[in-house]
């Protein structure tokens, strides 16, 4: 293996691993009910009540669905809706 493809080899693989500014804004924090927009607190509506209570991870993840959430199908929307 040649040292530039080598370099390039490992550069892609830290790329991979390195989020982007909008996933590491949302990481970084764990903001309260307060602090989403009103369109994550419409998605996410059904989990107010506990969203203090979840953990940073648990934030994330339902953080990046809410963002998705509009231009996902009306079924997937159905499906992914928090009971």
């Amino acid at each position: 293996m040649t040292v530039a493809l080598g370099f390039a080899l490992a550069l892609a693989v830290t790329a991979a691993f390195v989020p982007t500014a909008a996933q590491a804004q949302i990481t970084m924090r764990s903001p309260s009910w307060s602090q989403l927009s009103p369109q994550e607190q419409n998605v996410l509506a059904p989990l107010a009540p506990e969203w203090d209570k979840l953990d940073a991870q648990r934030k994330t993840k339902w953080r990046g669905l809410a963002q998705r959430y509009p231009k996902m199908e009306p079924v997937e929307q159905q499906r992914v809706q928090p009971l």
